[in-house]
């Protein structure tokens, strides 16, 4: 009687699609966090990069004397928060140093301005599935000095 049993278990396939389902689940699952936590970066990081973009024409339209100065430390508050004074909030929560925001110039037959940043990104998602919590994305902008 048990044998018979087993034979009619063996046969059966009315389950197969909920194992088929439980093998695919983990996986499914694995594509839409990493598609969510992509997003997320790639969110971050146009947000950093047109942050360093305005910046760098900002600062590409001051006094040359300034650049060093005020002029910098104004390009750097606007790459963070938005604003020339600082009065913003982050507009990247991990992104938080001012001094992540670094000016070099080159003075070849035209003054350009290169301001270049190391932004962390804090991932949510993918330490849970054993992967690094953090990654940096570096932005560079450079633009001629005009000096207004």
């Amino acid at each position: 009687m048990t044998s018979m049993h087993l034979t009619r278990l063996a046969r059966c396939s009315a389950g197969g699609p909920l194992i088929e389902f439980a093998l695919a689940l983990p996986l499914a699952l694995l594509l839409l966090v990493g598609g969510v936590e992509l997003g997320r970066g790639m969110m971050q990081y146009l947000t950093v990069d047109k942050t360093m973009r305005d910046a760098t024409r900002y600062l590409a339209r001051v006094p040359e004397a300034a650049l060093a100065g005020w002029g910098l430390d104004n390009a750097r508050n606007l790459a963070l928060t938005g604003t020339i004074d600082g009065s913003g909030g982050y507009l990247v929560s991990h992104w938080t140093s001012p001094q992540s925001v670094v000016l070099q110039q080159s003075s070849a037959p035209v003054l350009r301005i290169r301001l270049t940043a190391s932004v962390p990104f804090q991932f949510a998602l993918l330490p849970i599935i054993g992967l690094p919590k953090q990654m940096t994305f570096t932005v560079t902008h450079e633009e001629r000095h005009i000096g207004e």
